[in-house]
């Protein structure tokens, strides 16, 4: 198997390959409406020297004792057409309570062929599904969310984040909950829940290729059927880098369509 040149950064484990392929060229992709939900990446399974298809895999589970490594493979198509995303699960020392180890890792390579193009490892993780891929921040290409931990009703990921102009993935940072589309004036939406009655949306914005919380906000259902809600802000620690009052804040995210339309 020919190898690229790679590059480690210590802030994450994580390899990058150089690629040495072109890429091909395609129509730049609209950003999906603020509506809509976020847009998953249409990946076609391909059985590829013994390995499953990673939609037919599903969750891993695992036994107590030494590291398992389950692999899966996706073909992908659209702006990455041609590659190949190979997925390793790989579940580390578990423990006797049936927990994954502190080793435990999602490991995703991008391949053309052979040739391995990019690396990307996530670590630790709790349990072992394939990623998700998603446009979450509305330019065309598909973005990598692996599953880092999973709550009694939200999930956290790690958000690596892709480019139409080819270039490598790139973690840009941690978040909890379902990922909606993009605002019109391009806020990544995450909701998650807050209470038995209440939903939250966060929206975050990139800064420096990192992720960070502009503000949040929890709907809450008034009656069974969520005819009637109310909407407050929950954090505001980022509205501040964005020229909004809380006031403003709350105008403009509880008016957005992730936090009105979140009971529908």
């Amino acid at each position: 198997m020919k190898r690229n040149h790679y590059i480690y950064a210590s802030s994450l484990t994580f390899v990058l390959f150089a690629a040495s392929a072109c890429s091909s060229s395609t129509d730049e992709a609209s950003a999906p409406k603020a509506s809509e939900e976020a847009p998953v990446v249409a990946a076609v399974s391909e059985v590829k020297s013994g390995l499953q298809s990673c939609d037919e895999l599903g969750r891993v589970d695992v036994v107590a004792g030494p590291s398992v490594t389950t692999s899966c493979q996706l073909k992908l198509t659209g702006l990455d057409e041609g590659f190949i995303f190979k997925v390793d699960l790989i579940s580390g020392e578990v423990k006797e309570d049936g927990m994954t180890g502190d080793d435990a890792m999602v490991r995703v390579t991008k391949m053309m062929g052979e040739d391995e193009h990019q690396i990307i490892e996530e670590t630790p993780v709790t349990l072992l599904v394939p990623p998700e891929y998603k446009d979450i921040n509305g330019d065309g290409e598909a973005d990598v969310l692996i599953t880092t931990d999973m709550g009694n009703v939200n999930a956290s990921y790690g958000v690596w984040l892709g480019s139409p102009d080819g270039s490598p993935y790139y973690r840009a940072g941690d978040i909890s909950g379902d990922f909606g589309a993009p605002t019109a004036d391009g806020y990544i939406t995450a909701t998650s829940r807050g209470s038995a009655n209440s939903q939250c949306i966060g929206f975050y914005n990139l800064t420096e290729q990192q992720l960070g919380l502009v503000a949040s906000v929890c709907v809450t259902a008034e009656d069974e059927a969520a005819t009637k809600t109310t909407c407050e802000l929950d954090d505001t620690s980022g509205i501040a880098a964005v020229n909004l009052t809380e006031p403003a804040a709350k105008a403009k995210f509880c008016a957005e369509p992730a936090a009105v339309n979140v009971y529908q």
